[in-house]
């Protein structure tokens, strides 16, 4: 049951630490004790990528399961390039954030699932 348990976290774990500067990202592994877990690692200059993403997301639709909508924001790598999630928000707050990174990184910043607008 433990490797199993094991295999599922090594298998779907996300997340990495790294700094993001004004020239470069640099992505430090994840461990768990001796072992290195699957993910971006590496330093990597800004002009290897392409855009900011801002992912929209859905919330969970079960009944009682809680969480909302919430959006990833992504630096979106060229070919040969990881793209490297940089932030988790919620409340739209994506959108915002992806704007104030992608001027701050001179990238432009693109929305992938961004809910429609219906008028009525």
């Amino acid at each position: 049951m433990l490797f199993f348990f094991s295999r599922l976290f090594v298998r779907f774990q996300t997340g990495s630490a790294g700094t993001l500067s004004a020239n470069r990202v640099v992505i430090h592994p994840n461990r768990l004790l001796w072992f290195s877990l699957p993910g971006p690692v590496g330093t990597y200059t800004l002009d290897r990528f392409a855009a900011v993403r801002v992912e929209f997301r859905m919330g969970p639709v079960q009944p009682g399961v809680q969480g909302g909508p919430n959006e990833v924001v992504w630096l979106a790598g060229r070919p040969g390039t990881p793209d490297i999630a940089l932030a988790r928000t919620s409340d739209g707050a994506g959108r915002a954030v992806g704007r104030e990174l992608g001027a701050l990184l001179d990238l432009p910043v693109e929305e992938v699932g961004a809910p429609k607008v219906i008028k009525l």
